[in-house]
């Protein structure tokens, strides 16, 4: 028996025959006529199901398969692992960005510092540099006649530590002394003296490091105890020792 044709204002027809559900949730027929409606009930009807005209069965939402259910669950065993690694990698990523920039420290100073005294001598060319003679090295004076001449202009109380002979004639002999600090009894100052090999002549004295005190001593200086401890004492010379062997099973552990 035909049926009542259903108003314009509500028909929807769709592409392909059969049954179907439109976009908006209304149920049609296999000729394209509304059969009912979903309830107004959250999830369209998943309890009790939607019923077409003209059939006995209800038409129930698809419900999601057990496998999807267990796979999207986060105690699954192969979510916790992968939750685990990703944790991992996030913290090996950090770990290696502020382990890499003492490393771009420790890089930069010690490249300037393989160069540091053709680097020193430029820069403190009035201190370190002098006219050699035709003879060159063999025209030097003695060596205690410029330890004294040197250490002449020590104080009483200072401690002579090392005398520095250079190979190029051109450059001038030091010797670095320490004194106690002032500031820090338990430490020294250290300072350097200038002498014309060739005259005997002490040129110039200036600060190597006084204790407490990082920026004071010449660029040289400061390089070296950048790369050494990051210019925070003993503690920056563990931390350097540290990230060392931390990049070390870094560089291993990033392969894995």
């Amino acid at each position: 028996m035909p049926r009542a044709p259903i108003s314009s204002a509500t028909a929807w027809r769709p592409a392909f025959p059969g049954p179907s559900l439109a976009p908006s949730g209304w149920i049609f027929d296999s000729d394209g006529g509304q059969a009912s409606t979903p309830p107004t009930t959250p999830h369209h009807g998943a309890a009790r199901g939607l019923r077409r005209e003209g059939y006995s069965r209800p038409v129930y939402p698809f419900p999601p398969s057990p496998d999807a259910t267990r796979a999207s669950s986060t105690h699954h065993p192969a979510l916790r692992s992968r939750s685990r690694r990703q944790l991992w990698l996030t913290i090996h990523l950090y770990l290696g960005l502020a382990a890499g920039l003492v490393f771009v420290i420790a890089g930069v100073t010690g490249t300037a510092i393989a160069f540091g005294e053709d680097l020193d001598a430029w820069l403190n060319a009035d201190l370190m540099t002098v006219v050699a003679p035709t003879e060159g090295l063999r025209a030097r004076r003695p060596v205690d006649e410029l330890f004294e001449a040197a250490r002449s202009t020590m104080p009483a109380d200072a401690s002579p530590m090392y005398l520095r002979l250079p190979r190029e004639p051109e450059r001038a002999v030091s010797l670095s002394y320490g004194t106690t600090s002032a500031a820090f009894p338990e430490d020294m100052d250290h300072f350097e003296v200038f002498v014309d090999p060739y005259t005997g002549q002490v040129i110039g004295q200036r600060v190597q490091n006084i204790a407490g005190a990082p920026f004071s001593g010449p660029l040289m200086g400061l390089l070296v105890e950048l790369h050494y401890n990051l210019l925070i004492g003993p503690l920056g010379a563990v931390l350097v020792g540290i990230v060392a062997a931390f990049l070390m099973v870094s560089l291993v552990t990033g392969l894995i």
